[in-house]
């Protein structure tokens, strides 16, 4: 060691973290004037002329000293120091301004410069959408998803996404039917609708795991008023919009014989096929079977936006046709068998005030034990 050399000496580092947040929280420009940090204005060069300047002094016969005693580390910290211009530096060191340019002034501009970039960059920011889970047992499965890995998926997907979560799945872990739609329609009105009364064109990331007919119900409320980014549940995870997959696409299959005085109902097969048997079997056979079919059935077989766009644009074909056909009085008898995604979009297809009545039927076990088709539920 040197003779004379002082290891108590004192010495202005800043953390490379420190250095970040100053010119992050300041969005690169002076504190006091706002002049940009990073361009001279006489050269028209770009050049950091930034300074950075401590609020209680580094040294004690520093500007705005005190009696206060602080570390070297406070001192250097984030809190302790403000980015500053040149002249501006200069001009709150002045002794003969002391008692101008306080401690506590330094500190009120440092705080209002932070709030005034962050509101400035909130109108730069994508509109902030909301994610919304619904999460509902089937049979004697329950599903359930740490809402922070929702998050990170929207973000990942390329959604700036709301930090509220809205959450449909409250006390549905209950068998009755009518019970679940009762506190699903509650769920609807609290947390939903309101989106619709605040002026403003929502947008949505769903995550929605449960019954065909709690589905259906969700997109059927959300109609087109909203704009839904749903995504698909695959047996590894969750998709939005995988484009590098196999598209899917869907036939409309029209009966080979229509009788207008029939009962109509819509087979809908994508992730496994509806034999008509089971149509038969529920309402006998005079009843007309219009169909909705996925070229290439199965689950997981659901990948892109694309797929699910196309697929809406036949729901509302097929429902358009029955009602010319047959009338709008008709009520067309639903027997699905698609994934979470689909039966959301098969809901949101359904206009509310055009379309015919739709009748949505769900497999059961009845009180032998015997799995049956029931009707659960008319939109």
């Amino acid at each position: 060691m040197s003779k004379g050399k002082n290891i108590n000496k004192e010495t202005r580092n800043y953390s490379k973290e420190t250095i970040a947040l100053l010119y992050g929280k300041t969005a690169g420009h002076c504190t006091i004037c706002n002049r940009p940090l990073q361009f001279d204005n006489y050269s028209h060069s770009d050049v950091n002329i930034s300074e950075k300047a401590h609020i209680k002094p580094f040294s004690e016969l520093g500007p705005r000293s005190s009696t206060e005693v602080l570390t070297t580390e406070e001192k250097n910290g984030y809190d302790n120091l403000i980015l500053l211009c040149g002249a501006c530096h200069s001009t709150i060191d002045k002794k003969v301004l002391e008692g101008v340019y306080t401690v506590d002034w330094l500190k009120e501009e440092k705080i209002r410069k932070e709030k005034q970039i962050r509101e400035v960059m909130k109108c730069l920011t994508p509109k902030e959408i909301y994610c919304l889970k619904l999460f509902s047992p089937i049979a004697d499965s329950n599903f359930d998803y740490d809402d922070n890995l929702l998050k990170r998926l929207c973000y990942k997907n390329g959604f700036h996404v709301n930090e509220t979560l809205i959450d449909l799945g409250d006390n549905l872990n209950i068998e009755n039917k009518k019970i679940n739609l009762t506190v699903f329609n509650q769920q609807i009105k609290s947390k939903v609708k309101l989106l619709n009364n605040n002026g403003e064109n929502n947008e949505l990331c769903i995550f929605a795991l449960g019954p065909q007919y709690l589905l259906i119900k969700l997109g059927y409320e959300l109609s087109d008023k909203i704009d839904a980014h749903i995504f698909t549940k695959h047996r590894n995870g969750w998709i939005y919009d995988n484009i590098n997959e196999k598209k899917n696409y869907f036939s409309i299959i029209r009966p080979v014989k229509i009788e207008k005085n029939n009962q109509v109902s819509i087979i809908v097969s994508s992730s496994a096929e509806v034999n008509h048997d089971r149509v038969y079997h529920c309402l006998g056979k005079n009843i007309d079977i219009w169909e909705l079919k996925a070229n290439n059935i199965g689950i997981d077989n659901i990948n892109s936006i694309e797929e699910i766009v196309q697929f809406s644009i036949q729901c509302v074909t097929i429902i358009d046709n029955i009602g010319t056909i047959y009338g709008k009085d008709k009520i067309i008898n639903l027997f699905p068998a698609m994934c979470n995604s689909l039966a959301v979009k098969f809901g949101q297809s359904i206009f509310h005030k055009s379309h015919n009545k739709i009748l949505i039927y769900d497999t059961i076990k009845d009180k032998t034990g015997e799995i049956i088709e029931k009707p659960i539920l008319k939109i």
